[in-house]
């Protein structure tokens, strides 16, 4: 601009140079009688201005032409941040008034969120953590750090319906009817319970806990009770009978085994019969060693660990099936038979040779069959004599197709198994007569049947040597 200014400046003082240059041209001519060099020079020079002149006149032209270009630009971007600076103040007002709209809402789920937790019962019901409230309702990271301890602490839960908490509450005030009074409210979109009749207890987690501790209570002195009735019923009685009658159960299958010590197959196999303690069962194997104690002998430790042990068996019969009575269950605890389990050893035919039977067993399906009636035989007989009034009461086994391919001398065997043992039974079987030494006494109904005729049964006595025909029944 400085330069501009200069050159028009210059113009300007050119100008009347030139003026005076061109009204002097006449005057010059006038004078040609003066000297030419001097003359031109001063041409020359003012020839050389001009030049200069119109030089720097272009250049302040351009120089002028972009400055207007620049100015257009500028006014350009101006208009162009005048409409940005509208948008921005725009942009501004709205984020403002949704800050002030955000910053209301969390005020208010704040204060509710506060409201909530301060409502008795629904905090206490789902957690034992004291949950923080908010302080600084207008602070977000605040909020939010309370907010997501708060879902870490109660963690999550299986949702449900309002319907279910009215059918869960109807039910539960009938069950408590007489005895606890149920209301119910909603505060702050919670549904809230009161109940009274549970001192100053109204809340479901306080109702709770104090039922908790009433039943605790209950429960100890009902345990205190519970100890005087099983030392008084266990150490009295109950221990000396199951003493002896494990022991009577003892000398029976040592018994059994005697019996069966003779018999034998034809090809040499035998039964042995073994009454085994349950191995797995540690507790019981403890329990049946202070049992053997004898009253007299037995420590006061004993006797605790003792009560203790069938008291066990009780509570875990009762937590399977808690319907049946305290008597039952306690009956079952002490059911020596149930501690115990048959184990079947098959003998030979090698000498001292014993094998478990079991598939492995490779015996012929006669020997098979012998193994499996001694041991349902022997089975029998402890049920038998397990009995109520055993002495009194009627031994008897009924068996259909009774020692099918057993040869003779095993159904010899068998049955005079079933005699020693004192066992009656009756059996049915195809041409099975049972008329053998080991028996000394039997009845035999022969049914015949000759074509389309009716049925004939035909009575034999058998005395231990002889068959004696009696009649045909019906017959006179």
């Amino acid at each position: 601009m400085v330069e501009h200014r200069d050159a028009v400046q210059r113009q300007q003082a050119a100008r009347p140079t030139t003026l005076h240059h061109t009204s002097l041209i006449p005057a010059v001519a006038d004078e040609s009688s003066r000297p030419v060099v001097p003359r031109t020079a001063r041409l020359v020079e003012s020839s050389g201005a001009v030049e200069e002149l119109n030089r720097e006149l272009e250049e302040s032209t351009a120089a002028l032409k972009r400055e207007r270009t620049r100015l257009e630009e500028i006014r350009k971007d101006l208009r162009t941040l005048d409409i940005d600076v509208t948008k921005a103040e725009g942009n501004r007002d709205t984020a403002g008034a949704d800050v002030d709209k955000r910053t209301a809402d969390l005020r208010t789920a704040s204060a509710v969120f506060n409201a909530r937790l301060r409502l008795p019962g629904p905090v206490a019901a789902a957690t034992e953590t004291e949950l923080a409230t908010i302080a600084h309702d207008a602070d977000p990271d605040h909020a939010r750090q309370l907010a997501r301890a708060a879902l870490t602490t109660l963690g999550s839960h299986k949702p449900f319906t309002v319907n279910q908490l009215f059918n869960a509450l109807t039910r539960f005030g009938a069950d408590t009817t007489g005895q606890l009074d149920v209301t119910q409210r909603v505060d702050h979109d919670v549904h809230l319970v009161h109940i009274e009749g549970a001192e100053n207890h109204h809340d479901c987690a306080g109702v709770l806990s104090y039922l908790e501790r009433q039943v605790e209570q209950g429960r100890q002195a009902l345990t205190h009770r519970e100890r005087e009735v099983f030392t008084e019923f266990i150490l009295g009685t109950v221990t000396d009978e199951l003493r002896r009658r494990i022991q009577q159960a003892e000398v029976l299958v040592q018994a059994m085994n005697d019996s069966l010590a003779g018999a034998r197959t034809s090809y040499g196999i035998g039964v042995s019969i073994a009454w085994v303690l349950d191995r797995q069962d540690l507790d019981l194997q403890r329990l049946l060693e202070l049992v053997r104690i004898a009253d007299p002998v037995r420590s006061e430790q004993d006797n605790d660990e003792l009560i203790t042990l069938v008291r066990d068996r009780v509570e875990l019969l009762h937590a399977a099936d808690a319907s049946a009575g305290y008597a039952a269950h306690l009956r079952t605890a002490l059911d020596y038979r149930s501690w115990h389990g048959i184990e079947v050893t098959i003998l030979g035919p090698e000498p001292n040779q014993r094998r478990q039977i079991s598939r492995r067993a490779k015996i012929s399906q006669g020997e098979t069959r012998f193994v499996s009636y001694v041991t349902l035989f022997a089975a029998a007989d402890g049920y038998l004599s397990g009995l109520p009034e055993a002495d009194i009461a009627l031994r008897l086994v009924l068996l259909d197709d009774a020692f099918a391919k057993v040869d003779e001398r095993a159904v010899g065997e068998l049955m005079g198994q079933l005699v020693r043992l004192d066992i009656d039974f009756v059996m049915t079987g195809h041409a099975l007569w049972g008329t053998v030494p080991e028996v000394p006494a039997l009845d035999i109904y022969e049914i015949r049947r000759i074509g389309g005729s009716a049925v004939i049964p035909t009575w034999i006595h058998w005395d231990g040597r002889n068959r004696t025909y009696m009649h045909a029944v019906g017959s006179t």
